[in-house]
């Protein structure tokens, strides 16, 4: 059986139900998480370590697998803007440029996934515009 603190389960069910309540339908994954910990016992400073029940440890990775689709707001409308940013230690530069939102769709779907030729590829294309 795998351990953990109280104050540290405290903060992750903690912060996870900061995250789910934005995307409420997700407030039905936590279930056991909220009863492992008494909170009137917790003690940060001395925090007691506790076994950690498999049920309780799949609820929190649940929520983890799915961030992304909660952190996603999939009715966005797509911007006419196209923004890129360098990745400089020193100086950070941003741009922009209008561009139609095809054009912005389809950097969005095959940008993040290409390697460093796609800027060029960026470049170019936003230059045709």
């Amino acid at each position: 059986m795998k351990y953990t603190t109280d104050a540290l389960h405290s903060c992750l069910v903690g912060g996870w139900t900061h995250a789910l309540m934005y995307r409420r339908p997700f407030m039905s994954i936590p279930n056991k998480s909220y009863t492992l910990v008494n909170g009137d016992e917790l003690d940060a400073d001395a925090p007691k370590v506790l076994p950690l029940p498999r049920n309780v440890a799949e609820e929190l990775v649940l929520p983890a697998v799915l961030s992304p689709l909660i952190a996603t707001n999939l009715a966005a409308q797509m911007d006419d803007v196209i923004n890129a940013t360098d990745s400089s230690d020193k100086m950070g530069a941003i741009v922009k440029r209008p561009a139609r939102v095809e054009i912005g769709r389809a950097l969005w779907r095959t940008g993040r996934r290409k390697g460093g030729y796609a800027a060029m590829r960026v470049c170019s294309l936003v230059k045709r515009l």
